[in-house]
């Protein structure tokens, strides 16, 4: 995969700051995604996955897959909970 437009923070050398993350754009045209790393991983480390992992769409596969998942999830809760009380005020209010 190619990376399009990738653009860490800028931090000057003489800020004692590290690089906390990075903006990368994964295709020309969509919005960016902005990259940070966790525990025991540096920000290159962290491009690498996220690129690894980003397939056909914006978002990285485990990403996006998550929230597919939950996505519907919900769904399924609000129909139970409309069905079981008979209002959709009350479903939309739990979330």
């Amino acid at each position: 995969m190619k990376i399009h437009n990738l653009h860490p923070w800028d931090v000057s050398p003489k800020e004692a700051v590290r690089l906390q993350g990075a903006v990368l754009r994964t295709r020309d045209g969509i919005k960016p995604i902005f990259v940070s790393p966790g525990h025991k991983i540096d920000v290159d480390t962290a491009l690498r996955l996220t690129l690894a992992c980003t397939t056909r769409y914006r978002l990285p596969e485990p990403t996006r897959l998550a929230h597919l998942l939950v996505t519907r999830m919900r769904r399924r809760l609000a129909r139970l909970s409309v069905s079981s009380t008979g209002s959709m005020e009350s479903s939309r209010d739990r979330w």
